[in-house]
């Protein structure tokens, strides 16, 4: 039996075009960011592009998490 933390789960869109990997570039660095929400935890890795402003990623997926707990809580008065 399989604990389900030890099971990996990522989002992947159903239809990939061959396209989408066309510019890869192996040498750009791979970014881990991780936080917390809705008594949980999100991760997202990504091939970080030049000029990418990491902490900038970090915030604006924290800033929609806000947003979508803000919409869905059942905790939240507002929501």
């Amino acid at each position: 039996m399989i604990a389900l933390s030890a099971v990996p789960r990522i989002a992947v869109p159903e239809h990939l075009s061959a396209a989408a990997f066309a510019g890869h570039d192996d040498s750009l660095p791979i970014v881990d960011l991780t936080g917390e929400t809705m008594g949980t935890y999100w991760t997202v890795r990504f091939a970080a592009p030049r000029g990418c402003v990491v902490p900038a990623i970090q915030s604006a997926i924290e800033a929609r998490l806000v947003t979508i707990v803000d919409e869905m809580s059942h905790w939240r008065p507002r929501s």
